[in-house]
């Protein structure tokens, strides 16, 4: 289970839903309150980043939480459609991933993956609106869909706008130094770590 409390952890989320303006505030709060009990225990990944109990919402937190110091240096960007596509970009893993004691796969999730299980809570979240704008559906389905990121120009997970490469990036900053402050941590080594690690190679322990 993850350090914080986590009661404490789920307040520091709804104290980031509440800096956001409608419509992004009621599509945001209808899906989180609709899976709250699984978004509290479930882990981040089955076996890679916040692979633990809780692991899902720290990292839901940290991600946002570091939005909102970094975005003031990029004005241009919107703060709103940011902050909710760090919020549910990764939110098809509620369907993605099951809850077991020892967290695997749901059949969905290996079959049709996040992305497409993600987009599919957004749709169904929208028809509760009355009108829900197309341009910030869309946008948001994008920023679900490349959050992974990609080399290629003319593959569907590139990020197509700032926001979008934004959400790429500090997901890709937590994810990364979760992963490395675990295998540091982990290891019986006294200098340099083994390399049996994600980033397979020997880390710096000193």
């Amino acid at each position: 289970t993850v350090e914080e409390p986590i009661d404490v952890l789920w307040q520091r989320l709804n104290i980031l839903i509440d800096k956001l303006l409608n419509p992004y505030k009621k599509l945001t709060l209808s899906i989180f309150r609709m899976y709250e009990q699984k978004i509290r225990i479930m882990p981040g990944s089955v076996c890679h980043h916040y692979s633990i109990r809780g692991g899902f919402l720290k990292h839901l937190v940290t991600t946002a939480e570091m939005s909102m110091d970094i975005l003031p240096h990029y004005p241009a960007l919107n703060k709103d459609l940011l902050l909710c596509g760090i919020l549910l970009y990764d939110i098809g893993k509620v369907e993605g991933i099951n809850d077991d004691l020892q967290a695997g796969y749901t059949d969905a999730g290996k079959l049709i993956g996040y992305g497409a299980l993600g987009i599919g809570i957004l749709r169904k979240a929208v028809t509760s609106f009355k009108y829900f704008p197309k341009d910030i559906l869309l946008k948001l389905e994008h920023i679900i869909l490349s959050h992974e990121g990609g080399g290629n120009p003319g593959v569907l997970g590139t990020p197509r706008f700032p926001e979008a490469l934004f959400v790429h990036y500090i997901d890709t900053l937590d994810c990364r130094m979760n992963l490395m402050l675990d295998a540091i941590e982990n290891d019986p080594n006294k200098d340099w770590t083994d390399n049996h690690n994600h980033f397979r190679s020997e880390l710096y322990k000193k």
